[in-house]
């Protein structure tokens, strides 16, 4: 997956911020579907890892 444009950015930070009380993958991963944006979740989470934008921390 490739964000090259301002706003599937500026999405992808809304549908953070709509997701209040959880940052699952699974939940980020079903609000950006429902914005058009098909990414399942294995691959939202690599995509994260790889671009840096996520850290495990257990």
């Amino acid at each position: 997956m490739s964000f090259n444009n301002n706003s599937h950015k500026v999405l992808f930070a809304d549908s953070v911020v709509a997701s209040q009380t959880s940052n699952l993958i699974r939940e980020l991963a079903k609000l950006l579907k429902q914005n058009h944006i098909d990414i399942g979740e294995k691959e939202l989470y690599s995509w994260l890892l790889e671009c840096g934008n996520y850290q495990n921390q257990r």
